[in-house]
């Protein structure tokens, strides 16, 4: 969760008395604070019953990381869930997912809430959940007290404690998962008050934190921490016998509440105060070791990606894998290499790209997911590796102009000159080609020793971003760098911008473009054989229209072989249709333009193999409809049966049934009878053809007459 905050403002070397000055923050849109609320457009998100508010709470305190379906349903009924327990999670994450993403948050992006294996993830801009941004201001101030920042931390643990306005998720004190977040948060709260009030010894500002440390000790009388930084407080400000009254109370307490003394700091504290001794008004010493994170501070962790090659087989893809093998040891004499991936959802490209970067030996590798989100900030991925370099190799800083410094200052502000150099700062925003030039040039440098470059699901980047993919390849044929990118076949198909970057690649030397098509029937049961349990082994039958129901699909083929059973039927591989991949589907074809949904859901009605003339005729718009089934075509989502009447079909079977399941029951009956009517209109014209409606449709007025004709 942690790794993916980005940073809320910067710290400057040297700070006037102005810096301890309130720093003004935003509300963010998403407040675990108090009750959960979400605030979208500027009004208030009614977000349901306490149990469909708890599925989202679930999902926020693990955002950006996949919460598996049984640790959810755990945490939402605990050891006994009821027998509906999996259908009510579907139905509250169906409904929260149309209650927030109709309306975007602040910086134009919505919030998202996405099927993933084995569970759900909650996609979200992290600085619009004020808890995440408590918790990165919190851990900011750390860092910048251990780098001897002292003024720069005050400020910082100020404005995080600002953040919090109530003890968080009181409205579901009721579930223990939401109880353990709070206790977490809370600890890491009381670090923070702490740590300040050390900040504030150090700066000589005992009188702005001598009230906060009266009111926590007031409300956790027993955490003697906070009770020896009062009395130090308390003591520095003259008021010696009001804290030789604070240890004495506490004391008693003590003694009374858990029949203890006070601990050896306590005591030492009262024995100082006694003697007046001058240690109390030097700076205390802090820990040369590095501090470990504030955001660890408790016994809750959020839930790891599922990013473990091993969580999925590999199966086939050996020529795929062999031609990265290729292109990254062309990279170790110099020669830059670029592969892009080009594949449906569910084809295995991040599958491939992982089992790739697990052989990549002595090479460094860089990671980066493109989210579906709206509102992505220009050059926003190839920020994200720069920012990332800084981790890997934070020395390639020391190699970058100036100038280049200055033009990614503005994307990745900890690359920007140091703020002592006030008068190298530009004066204006650099142009697309300065950003394009600073950021190969930074690459040019990271790559002096072999290094592999992932950018998955470029499709969802800015135009700016394939930009710079256009003029990076061109300029680092000679680098060492093995850049690796994945597109799903959709996006490129239909967005003449990104077709017109691949064709601009294509025509680069050292690019290869990978296709991943369907795996073969072998591989198919190979890929089936390692989820189906020994009793289940699908026969040669079952695994044929499995192959025919998923055209080899990975993620389609896993997820139904894991619903094979020894009393699977032909037909039930035929008809099956697991809710995890009716939600990757759904999220799949909800990103399509509204003309190209309208055809696959008018498609979804109709028998197989149907002319393009009968959808044409639903609409009346025979252009926009051709452009539209052209377009689903590239995209591999329909195909051509018959060149002679251009029927078509759906690519795969399932598609077809998750887009008409999807259906309402009103919209289906409307479409049906409009089919009906096309067929009348159109049969005499098409007379050998099988009228195109499925049986379901026999009772449809005017079905039976068309049929007669």
């Amino acid at each position: 969760m942690y790794s993916q905050l980005t940073s809320v403002g910067s710290v400057p070397e040297n700070r006037s008395s102005e810096s301890t000055a309130p720093t003004t923050v935003r509300a963010p849109a998403i407040s675990l604070f108090g009750p959960l609320s979400v605030r979208l457009n500027g009004r208030s998100v009614k977000l349901g019953p306490p149990r469909q508010r708890a599925v989202l709470a679930v999902l926020l305190t693990d955002v950006g990381h996949v919460v598996p379906v049984p640790t959810m349903v755990d945490r939402l009924w605990g050891s006994e869930p009821p027998q509906q327990a999996l259908a009510s999670l579907h139905s509250y994450v169906s409904r929260l997912r149309k209650l927030l993403s109709h309306r975007p948050l602040p910086n134009g992006s919505r919030l998202e809430i996405q099927y993933r294996p084995p569970g759900y993830v909650l996609l979200a801009p992290t600085d619009e959940i004020d808890a995440l941004r408590f918790e990165q201001l919190a851990q900011e101030a750390h860092q910048a007290a251990h780098t001897g920042d002292h003024a720069g931390a005050f400020r910082l643990f100020g404005a995080a404690l600002r953040i919090w306005t109530a003890p968080p998720l009181d409205d579901l004190a009721e579930y223990p998962f939401a109880g353990q977040e709070s206790v977490r948060l809370e600890r890491i709260r009381l670090t923070v008050i702490e740590q300040r009030a050390e900040m504030a010894f150090l700066l000589r500002r005992d009188d702005v934190t001598l009230p906060e440390l009266e009111t926590e000790v007031s409300r956790n009388p027993l955490e003697e921490r906070l009770v020896t930084l009062l009395m130090r407080a308390q003591y520095r400000m003259g008021r010696q016998a009001d804290a030789l009254r604070t240890f004495e109370r506490t004391r008693h307490l003590l003694a009374d509440e858990l029949g203890v003394d006070p601990s050896l700091q306590l005591q030492r504290m009262h024995a100082n105060i006694l003697r007046h001794d001058p240690c109390l008004h030097l700076p205390e010493e802090l820990p040369a070791s590095e501090p470990k994170p504030l955001a660890l501070a408790g016994t809750h962790r959020p839930a790891e990606p599922t990013t473990d090659p091993e969580a999925h087989p590999f199966v086939g893809r050996h020529d795929e894998l062999a031609t990265l093998i290729a292109a990254q040891r062309a990279t170790w004499s110099g020669t830059g290499r670029t592969a892009v991936l080009l594949g449906e959802a569910g084809s295995g490209k991040t599958r491939l790209l992982q089992q790739f970067t697990a052989t990549a030996g002595a090479s460094d590798v860089i990671t980066v997911q493109c989210p579906n989100m709206q509102g992505m900030p220009p050059y926003w991925p190839w920020a994200r590796i720069l920012r990332r370099a800084l981790d890997v190799r934070p020395r390639f800083v020391r190699s970058l102009s100036g100038r280049t410094r200055r033009v990614l200052g503005h994307l990745v502000p900890e690359l920007a000159p140091a703020h002592d150099e006030p008068s190298q700062q530009a004066p204006t925003t650099p142009t697309d080609f300065e950003f394009h030039d600073a950021i190969t040039r930074a690459l040019e440098i990271l790559s002096r020793s072999p290094l592999i470059l992932v950018v998955e699901n470029l499709h969802w980047a800015d135009l700016c971003s394939w930009e710079v993919l256009r003029f990076l390849v061109g300029q680092l044929t000679g680098a060492r760098l093995t850049l690796l990118v994945s597109l799903r076949t959709f996006l490129p198909a239909h967005d003449p911008h990104l077709r017109k970057t691949l064709a601009a690649l294509v025509q680069q030397p050292g690019v290869e473009i990978i296709h991943l098509g369907g795996l073969s029937q072998s591989e198919t049961a190979a890929l089936a054989a390692t989820v189906t349990s020994r009793t289940a082994v699908p026969g040669s039958d079952v695994i044929a229209a499995l192959h025919e129901r998923t055209h080899g699909n990975p993620y389609f083929v896993l997820e139904l072989a894991r619903h094979l059973t020894d009393r699977t039927t032909l037909d039930d591989v035929r008809t099956m249709v697991p809710d995890s991949l009716r939600d990757v589907i759904l999220e799949r074809i909800g990103s399509l333009p509204e003309d190209v949904r309208t055809v696959l859901d008018m498609a979804s009605v109709l028998a197989q193999g149907v002319p393009r003339v009968f959808l044409e005729d639903m609409t009346g718009q025979a252009g926009v409809v051709a452009e539209a089934v052209r377009a689903a075509q590239r995209g591999g989502l329909l195909r051509l049966e018959s060149e002679e009447y251009e029927s078509i079909d759906f690519e795969h079977s399932l598609v077809r049934d998750v887009v008409r399941q999807d259906l309402s029951e009103e919209a289906a009956v409307e479409l049906r009878q409009r089919a009906v009517r096309s067929v009348i209109r159109q049969l005499p014209v098409l007379t050998p053809l099988a009228v195109p409606v499925t049986p379901a449709d026999a009772a449809l007025p005017g079905a039976k007459d068309a049929r007669g004709r």
